[in-house]
């Protein structure tokens, strides 16, 4: 036998007979046999076309109709060969009501020429072809199906159009709820989902119902343990009518939540943070200002519309030295964290002394994805510090003696002056007391008074009198320390 004469026999549909009278029966089965596997049984067969005779229909109805709704939604055709002469005893299928599949799919008149027969049944073949096709797509779809809805990471769960019965659920969904399958689909959905508040579960399924689909993250679900998660739903209806099941998709979104409430904790403790804060993006070209906190604006003068796309040195002027400022060029180019003080200008020209504190933030693979600055107006410290710094060149080069004591009257500081004229150096008078006759109760050796009594000029600066190593009495300008 050839290739294409073994595809021929594979390929040919089988058909069964049920026919009444042998006469007729072989005949028809002489006719069939040129092109199809004819089976002739009193037993229903799993075959591709049924030919039955009128008066075969009352023995076979039940059979076939069950056979056919278990087959459906493949077609499986039965062909019903009336009687000539027949009163139409078997309903035609124009003419049949009822669930299911009609009984009959066609209806010849006997006797039937072979070119007649073989193009109903040829046409209820042809029919079947394409049902078995589509068929087979639908099963596969509802395999794949099945398996995105197993697979699937978001839990889902199927309520039945009343709210009051899950019919089915995925993995996912039993994973969320602590509950088993069997268990999940015994209980109400509002003893999981929404436990807490069931009326509000109740009135999104209705919305879902009324719109045909909707979405919230405004719900919760109580899990076996008595865990509350916050969910993140859509929901959409599986049939178009007033009265369907819901499809419910279910994202777990407590941690999300949480995290976006500490993010926004975060950004609200930056915004109202009493240092100016900004952040800069490195990819862009320039080094940017992406973001500006409330106290930048403050510090500065300038509104974050003025400042964002801009780089942080639009702030320097005439008065800023070079030195902080290459120091941090070098660490940005460094990608180091680098903190210097610097002169700035506000907008309305003013200028105010700023520790700038840059740090590089960096993703989980170390590279720096962008730049934090903190700006501080340290204008007051500063100025101290540089009071401090010329009051202590002017002690140093004074023409005559100085020292410095706190309010207990102990020496914290001497000057040159004062060490060349008492013959003390300053490790010896620092932590003495230059006591005056007034002060007898203090031992001498604590001492380095001669018994004169000081006065208090209107500066605040008292002019004491101390003894020498010597013993001789010297005259010394006294500043205590408040």
């Amino acid at each position: 036998m050839t290739d294409r004469s073994s595809r021929e026999v594979s390929e040919r549909h089988t058909v069964q007979l049920f026919i009444h009278g042998d006469n007729d029966r072989e005949a028809l089965e002489e006719f069939l046999d040129e092109r199809y596997d004819v089976i002739v049984d009193d037993t229903l067969q799993p075959v591709d076309c049924y030919l039955v005779g009128e008066q075969m229909v009352p023995t076979y109805r039940e059979t076939l109709r069950e056979h056919k709704k278990e087959a459906h939604p493949t077609f499986t055709p039965v062909l019903l060969i009336q009687q000539e002469g027949s009163r139409g005893t078997v309903p035609l299928p124009s003419e049949q009501n009822g669930d299911g599949p009609p009984l009959i799919d066609e209806v010849v008149a006997a006797p039937v020429d072979r070119t007649t027969l073989f193009r109903r049944v040829g046409n209820l073949l042809a029919r079947r072809e394409q049902s078995v096709e589509l068929s087979t797509r639908y099963e596969d779809v509802q395999i794949r199906f099945q398996r995105l809805f197993d697979s699937t990471n978001d839990a889902i769960f199927v309520v039945a159009p009343s709210g009051d019965e899950i019919t089915e659920c995925n993995p996912a969904a039993c994973y969320l709820v602590g509950y088993s399958r069997d268990e999940l689909l015994s209980v109400s959905p509002t003893e999981t989902i929404h436990a807490d508040d069931r009326e509000r579960f109740r009135s999104f399924l209705q919305q879902v119902q009324e719109a045909g689909q909707g979405s919230t993250d405004d719900l919760t679900c109580q899990t076996k343990d008595g865990e509350k998660r916050q969910l993140e739903v859509s929901a959409a209806t599986l049939e178009d009518s007033d009265q369907s099941p819901v499809i419910l998709s279910a994202r777990d979104v407590t941690d999300r939540k949480a995290y976006a409430r500490e993010l926004e904790l975060k950004s609200q403790a930056m915004d109202k943070a009493p240092v100016g804060i900004t952040i800069t993006d490195p990819d862009r070209e320039d080094n940017p200002m992406i973001y500006v906190n409330e106290g930048f604006e403050a510090l500065t003068g300038y509104s974050e519309s003025e400042s964002l796309g801009r780089n942080c040195r639009f702030l320097q002027g005439e008065a800023t030295r070079e030195e902080p400022v290459a120091e941090m060029r070098t660490a940005v180019e460094k990608d180091e964290p680098v903190s210097v003080e610097l002169r700035n200008y506000r907008k309305d020209g003013s200028q105010f002394w700023n520790r700038v504190s840059i740090a590089p933030v960096r993703d989980d693979a170390g590279t720096v994805e962008n730049y934090v600055g903190f700006q501080e107006d340290v204008s007051e410290r500063k100025e101290r510090e540089m009071d401090l710094q010329l009051f202590k060149k002017a002690v140093e080069n004074a023409g005559h003696a100085v020292f410095i004591t706190d309010r207990e009257g102990t020496i914290e500081y001497v000057n040159p002056k004062f060490e060349s004229r008492s013959g003390y150096t300053r490790e010896e008078a620092v932590g003495r007391t230059p006591a005056s006759s007034n002060q007898a109760n203090r031992t001498r050796s604590s001492t380095i008074g001669c018994g004169r009594r000081s006065f208090r000029a209107s500066s605040g600066m008292q002019v004491s009198s101390i003894s020498a190593k010597t013993g001789s009495c010297i005259t010394s300008t006294r500043r205590s320390r408040p």
